[in-house]
C-alpha cells in the first residue's frame, strides 16, 4: 500500500508541473527548445518530469547557451537544476541528459564540494546563478532542453 501511495503522489507532483493543455511554453535557441516547468522538485525528480514530455534536463555545453539559459531563468529568482552531477564517480562532473564530460565550458561558483553528499549541478540563486554542486534532495526549479 505504502508504495501505492508514493507513486501517486509522485504522479500528481509531476502532473501539476505541466500545463492540463498539453501546450508547454518553450524558449528557443540555436537547434534547441527549452522548456521551464511550474514546479520545485528534486534532481531525481527533475530528471523523470522533463521526460514525460520529451525533454531531458538541461545540459550546458558554451557560454552562449549559458547566457541564453540565464536570460531565461534569472526573472524567476529561483536556483535551478541542471543535468550535471557527479553520482557515478565522485569529482568527475557530466552530464546525465547526454553521458557526456561537464566541460570545456565551466561556469561554477568556485571549485565543486567534494566529499560531503553535493552531487548534483544547480544554477545557485544565492551565487548570481553560478554552477554549485548540492544535495540532490534540494528541491528547485528545473530547465528541460531538447533538440529542436
Amino acid at each position: 500500500m505504502r508504495s501505492n501511495v508514493i507513486c501517486i503522489f509522485l504522479f500528481m507532483g509531476l502532473a501539476a508541473a505541466f500545463p492540463a493543455t498539453g501546450e508547454i511554453q518553450t524558449f528557443n535557441f540555436k537547434a534547441s527548445s527549452y522548456f521551464i516547468p511550474n514546479e520545485m522538485l528534486d534532481w531525481y525528480q527533475s530528471g523523470h518530469a522533463c521526460k514525460a514530455v520529451g525533454f531531458e534536463l538541461v545540459s550546458v555545453e558554451t557560454q552562449e547557451e549559458d547566457e541564453f539559459i540565464l536570460s531565461i531563468i534569472r526573472p524567476f529568482n529561483e536556483s535551478f537544476w541542471t543535468s550535471g552531477n557527479d553520482l557515478y564517480k565522485e569529482g568527475e562532473f557530466y552530464w546525465e541528459s547526454t553521458g557526456q564530460l561537464m566541460g570545456p565550458y565551466f561556469n561554477w561558483v568556485g571549485p565543486p564540494n567534494l566529499g560531503d553528499g553535493q552531487r548534483c549541478v544547480r544554477y545557485q540563486l544565492q551565487y548570481d546563478l553560478l554552477w554549485d554542486n548540492e544535495s540532490c534532495q534540494y528541491l528547485s526549479r528545473i530547465v528541460c532542453e531538447k533538440a529542436s
